[in-house]
């Protein structure tokens, strides 16, 4: 008996070790190592640019999914089988991935959802990629033997560690999974901004390095699945949610200050002091009298507590995915594709594509006519799924472009509202998804004009009428490659504007139209 209540003790204060350590999170003391090896000037220099990192990259036209391709490197101890210990099984990783889109998107039934008056939707969503850097088909999960895996030793063996299966930091979120750490650390990651200015370092380094049983969710355990090795007290995943918010800049709440004297770089999380660990079940009141955000994820909170990434963290992040570009990089359409993001592969059966139907657009106006649902037969539609827009066709002489992913909401609708036509006649717009059964599906848009013209074909003048509320205030006369051959400053008659053109010969010709409610091209043929 003595024994058996031995062990209950040793196992007990090992949770409690991990779940009260004052160093849980190594991302402070590696980065203060590393600048330390930079020399103080650089640090000095380099906390005065900090300051000046405007996170306001996220604005109204910033609203675009983002989504990122992750490997994970099981770096076990060897002798540790399949499923067991360190080499912890697929579906625990997977189990990660869903609970970081949840905590990024905050979806509503999951552990993810806060109705805090601060927290935010990031619209950052990570896969485990398809295709390796090779070009060649895998599951997003590499699994190496590394003796130092137990007690790996961050402050010393970080660059050894990730020598052994590091792809491409530019292409791939690159997770590590190791056995243990000294000094009961749990996780690290180096911030964006720290690894700017160096990219021989940022080559080898840059990625996020978790323990184990930290990593993944018990409760998204399936009945089918091998058993997970999980911490009692850290068993929803928020480990790697925590280190994720560091490798996208953003910092701790309390700013690595024992004081109130800290900062994270972000106005909407109240200062506070140093890590707060447990789940406290009354408001803390701190620094300048305000609560302690203890749902936040860059706090030291128990996994079951934290919830919350405020606006302000959203916007740092997103800003540093379109700052760095090593972080633009990897999230372009380009290496989206690249990383096997259009791959069907591990999703949902019985999925079908539903296209609009043909739809009128007047031109210059938003379109709220570009949806298509994703659906299942078992379900009324699926939330949170990739939808592509692509423009196949268009007529000649526009320049509108499009090419957007974007995600279904409530009911398995995706609604793209920002395509503007510039040019009358019909556009085609291909939706696509990652659907077994069903091929990309068109969508036409007819975008008719406020202009008309008349006679048309036409001898030696043509005639303009245009809508009340579009005043004209240019004519431009092209050829057909878009060469100008006049231009006429319009003027109105009876409702009507009239154009000679009898210097010009037969042919066809483009005639904009340039007004108040926006620029139309008409196709014109003179005989």
């Amino acid at each position: 008996m003595r024994s058996i209540l031995s062990l209950v003790f040793v196992l007990f204060f090992m949770i409690e070790s991990i779940a009260q350590s004052g160093t849980r999170c190594g991302q402070f003391p590696l980065e203060s190592q590393w600048w330390k090896v930079k020399g103080q000037t650089d640090m000095d220099v380099w906390r005065k640019q900090r300051l000046q990192f405007n996170p306001s990259a996220r604005t109204t036209s910033d609203t675009d999914t983002i989504f990122i391709p992750v490997v994970v490197h099981v770096m076990h101890v060897p002798g540790h089988s399949l499923n067991q210990q360190s080499n912890i099984s697929d579906a625990q990783i997977r189990s990660q991935i869903t609970v970081l889109n949840e905590d990024f998107n905050r979806i509503q039934g999951t552990r993810g959802f806060n109705n805090h008056p601060s927290g935010a939707v990031g619209k950052v969503v990570f896969f485990l990629a398809r295709l390796d850097p090779q070009g060649n088909p895998t599951n997003g999960i590499n699994r190496v033997p590394y003796a130092s895996s137990t007690f790996f030793n961050y402050l010393s063996q970080d660059i050894e560690l990730k020598a052994l299966s590091m792809w491409p930091p530019k292409r791939y979120l690159n997770i590590w999974i190791v056995n243990s750490m000294i000094s009961d650390v749990i996780g690290y990651a180096y911030l964006p901004e720290t690894l700017a200015g160096d990219s021989t370092f940022r080559e080898q380094a840059d990625g996020v390095v978790v323990v184990a049983n930290c990593f993944g969710s018990i409760e998204k355990r399936l009945p089918f699945d091998p058993p997970f090795n999980i911490n009692a007290v850290l068993r929803y995943g928020r480990t790697a949610t925590h280190e994720v918010g560091h490798y996208l800049n953003l910092y701790h709440t309390w700013g690595d200050a024992f004081d109130c004297s800290g900062t994270d770089f972000v106005d909407d999380t109240p200062p506070c002091t140093g890590p707060q660990f447990g789940c406290p079940s009354s408001p803390l009141i701190q620094c300048s009298n305000q609560p302690r955000m203890i749902e936040n994820y860059l706090d030291y909170t128990d996994d079951g507590c934290m919830n919350v990434f405020t606006v302000n963290q959203i916007g740092r992040m997103r800003s540093a995915i379109r700052t760095y570009p090593f972080r633009s990089e990897m999230v372009s359409l380009q290496n989206l594709t690249n990383t096997g993001f259009f791959i069907n592969n591990q999703i949902p059966k019985d999925l079908v594509l539903a296209a609009s139907d043909t739809q009128q657009l007047q031109l210059g106006k938003n379109a709220d006519s570009l949806i298509v649902r994703i659906r299942n037969t078992q379900f009324d539609g699926i939330s949170n799924w990739p939808v592509r827009f692509t423009l196949k066709e268009k007529p000649s002489g526009s320049k509108t472009k499009l090419d957007t992913i974007i995600l279904t909401q409530s009911g398995g609708f995706a609604r793209y509202t920002s395509f503007k036509p510039d040019v009358p006649g019909l556009y085609e717009i291909s939706a696509s998804s990652q659907v077994p059964e069903g091929s990309p599906k068109s969508i036409f848009i007819n975008a008719f004009g406020l202009s008309s013209v008349f006679p048309n074909p036409f001898s030696d003048r043509i005639f303009l009428k245009t809508a009340a509320i579009n005043e004209i205030q240019l004519l431009r006369l092209m050829e057909v490659n878009g060469k100008e051959l006049e231009r006429v400053k319009p003027v109105l008659s009876g409702g009507y504007i009239e154009m000679e053109t009898g210097k010009i010969p037969a042919g066809v010709y483009l005639l904009e139209v340039i007004g108040s409610a926006g620029t139309e091209i008409h196709k014109i043929v003179k005989q």
